[in-house]
């Protein structure tokens, strides 16, 4: 992922100056195949996590963006695109083959910033960490929702905070159920909050 690694490098580069960024609990960050869940409140939410953790990361993105002349370049940072709306088992087939093979995919449980803030939390992170088995961290975004709001064209200069959380274990890899991985959600949901993220509950 040599692309991801120098649009990183550019990214530390431009963001960490202009916001101060907190990083706590890097080293509960796997090193293996996993599945990473942060809370969802503002667009600038993939900027600050792709900053903060250190290890490439694979995004899932909704569908829209990839089109031209966003495509190509989603592609070559390995994104993955996800059709809002629909029960997208292909995203959910290409995440699971991407944690099988090492990578960290990040999954917002939330879905999207839009609507309401206590909208239920997805199940797809959780149905991708228990099919492969792979831990699922609960990663707390605290701040950003005042970098970049909706409906707002400018940014504002804020400190923001990046909480790592225990990885969830998911058990042995196994097919999910609708119910294992409504647990498994909730679990993730509380945890997430307990580091600090708004609560949505």
């Amino acid at each position: 992922m040599i692309a991801y690694r120098v649009f990183r490098a550019v990214l530390v580069v431009v963001v960490r100056p202009i916001w101060p960024i907190t990083v706590e609990g890097l080293e509960r960050l796997p090193r293996t195949g996993c599945v990473i869940s942060p809370n969802h409140n503002s667009f600038a939410d993939p900027v600050f996590v792709g900053v903060a953790l250190p290890r490439p990361l694979r995004f899932l993105g909704r569908s829209e963006l990839f089109r031209f002349p966003f495509r190509g370049f989603l592609n070559s940072l390995g994104a993955i695109p996800v059709v809002r709306g629909a029960n997208d088992t292909g995203a959910i087939v290409t995440a699971v083959q991407a944690v099988r093979d090492g990578h960290a995919v990040v999954i917002h449980p939330q879905g999207t910033i839009l609507g309401a803030p206590n909208r239920p939390w997805k199940r797809g992170a959780s149905r991708v960490a228990i099919e492969t088995g792979a831990p699922l961290v609960p990663v707390a975004l605290i701040g950003i929702e005042r970098v970049l709001k909706p409906g707002t064209p400018w940014v504002h200069r804020v400190a923001v905070r990046v909480v790592v959380g225990e990885p969830l274990d998911p058990g042995p890899a196994r097919p999910p159920t609708e119910d294992e991985a409504s647990a498994l959600t909730e679990r993730l949901r509380q945890a997430v909050q307990a580091l600090g993220a708004p609560r949505t509950d």
